[in-house]
């Protein structure tokens, strides 16, 4: 049993998970699914989330490919509310907050001719 300001902590590696991305085929727009079952653990993690940190390198002005798929595919939740009127999409929690951490590293490049 977790004590007072006790959290338990998952690390979702994106490049482990390696989530495919979004085809737009508008399944989630006709039923609370994906036609992709890759992130049918991701998603139940998210519902139960007091808290998502997503924390991440800069890559040309980008977050990497497999973070990228993973928040494409929350396009589900947008279809969720907007197209089936299912009210909130992801399970209310009060304490539920959203952190994005992105780290940017300047490399320089010396040429010597």
């Amino acid at each position: 049993m977790l004590q007072k300001n006790e959290y338990d902590v998952r690390i979702i590696d994106c490049y482990k998970l390696m989530p495919k991305p979004c085809i737009h085929c508008g399944k989630c727009e006709t039923a609370d699914l994906c036609v992709f079952d890759d992130l049918d653990e991701y998603n139940a993690l998210l519902n139960e989330a007091e808290a998502l940190v997503f924390a991440s390198p800069v890559y040309n002005l980008s977050v990497p490919a497999p973070l990228k798929a993973l928040i494409d595919r929350s396009q589900r939740y947008f279809s969720k509310r907007f197209s089936l009127g299912i009210k909130p999409p992801i399970k209310k929690n009060i304490k539920k907050q959203f952190y994005y951490l992105l780290v940017e590293v300047m490399i320089e490049v010396v040429l010597r001719l």
